[in-house]
């Protein structure tokens, strides 16, 4: 009898780990700015089609509006990770900012345009009107 309880204890411990639910991992957040532009749309791709959290990633996505605040926010650890154009990191690395860790890509193709009324048909034909521009940029130097 006793090697009879024996086995059936033995036995019982073998099948209790597969007979627990299994435990997820928690998701690690990721806080990321992102601006509307469409640099932008490989990121939402991923976003919705659940591609962040199928490797682990809770991606919380924050609007800002530019490089700049993107990049201040990037420095005080309020965003985990940062995607944008190179200007603003590299202002902000001539300015101190030397812990700034950057991975690069250049695509061929600007992602702005350019909209004008039927009459501009060249650059010189700008001359003397008013244009507008997505944002300005100060140094201080």
């Amino acid at each position: 009898m006793t090697r009879l309880t024996w086995c059936a204890v033995f036995l019982s411990i073998l099948a209790i780990p597969h007979s627990l639910p299994a435990q997820s991992k928690p998701l690690k957040e990721v806080r990321v700015p992102y601006a509307l532009g469409g640099s932008t749309s490989y990121f939402w791709v991923a976003q919705r089609s659940g591609s962040f959290e199928k490797h682990g990633l809770k991606v919380v996505p924050i609007f800002m509006r530019g490089g700049r605040e993107a990049v201040q926010a990037l420095i005080s650890h309020d965003v985990t990770i940062l995607q944008q154009g190179s200007a603003g990191v590299i202002l902000a690395w001539a300015h101190g900012a030397k812990d700034l860790v950057v991975l690069g890509a250049t695509g061929n193709k600007l992602d702005y345009i350019f909209v004008s009324n039927a009459n501009i048909k060249k650059p010189a034909d700008l001359k003397g009107k008013r244009i507008a521009i997505s944002q300005l940029y100060f140094s201080r130097r």
